[in-house]
């Protein structure tokens, strides 16, 4: 799957750390997109597109 496909409701993973989240949303600001990540915390994770992959979990 292309990174490009990510989209809200998509389960990913961070690249860095391997925790598996759920896309909540997406803000496109202008000079850079952000994934904001559902990790199970009050807060939701800012990430970019290049920090996180789609999940497979056929894997």
């Amino acid at each position: 799957m292309d990174n490009n496909e990510i989209k809200i409701g998509d389960v990913v993973r961070l690249k860095s750390s391997g925790i598996i989240g759920v896309v909540s949303s997406i803000i496109d600001y202008g000079t850079h997109v952000c994934y904001f990540i559902d990790l199970g915390m009050i807060l939701k994770f800012p990430a970019r597109l290049e920090w996180i992959e789609l999940y497979d979990n056929n894997m």
